[in-house]
């Protein structure tokens, strides 16, 4: 798969109050054990870059404040993930898709 850029790496802190309150929020049934709600997969994913979001877009030639943007990502990890554990991320850019609008 082609890089278009590569991040530095980030990290991410996992702590198990976060995901406590992740599940409140979303009316997710409590923690049994140590494993974190799956939905961190994309959290740490964003989270744990280098830059926000938005400054990513910016660097690829996107603009939130022009319109709307339409992003996605695909992850990778390969088994449950731990709270209270601090996770290396590492992101990449692989592409930039430009599609008209039907609606606007």
């Amino acid at each position: 798969m082609p890089v278009l850029l590569q991040l530095a790496p980030g990290q991410y802190d996992l702590s198990g109050e976060v995901d406590d309150r992740l599940r409140i929020a979303a009316a997710a049934p409590p923690r049994e054990d140590d494993r974190a709600h799956p939905i961190f997969a994309f959290i740490m994913a964003l989270g744990g870059m280098e830059i926000p979001v938005a400054s990513l877009f910016e660097r690829v030639g996107l603009r939130f404040d022009t319109g709307a943007v339409l992003g996605s990502c695909a992850i990778r990890w390969e088994r449950p993930l731990i709270v209270g554990r601090r996770y290396s991320i590492n992101a990449v850019a692989t592409g930039i898709k430009r599609k008209p609008s039907r609606r606007f």
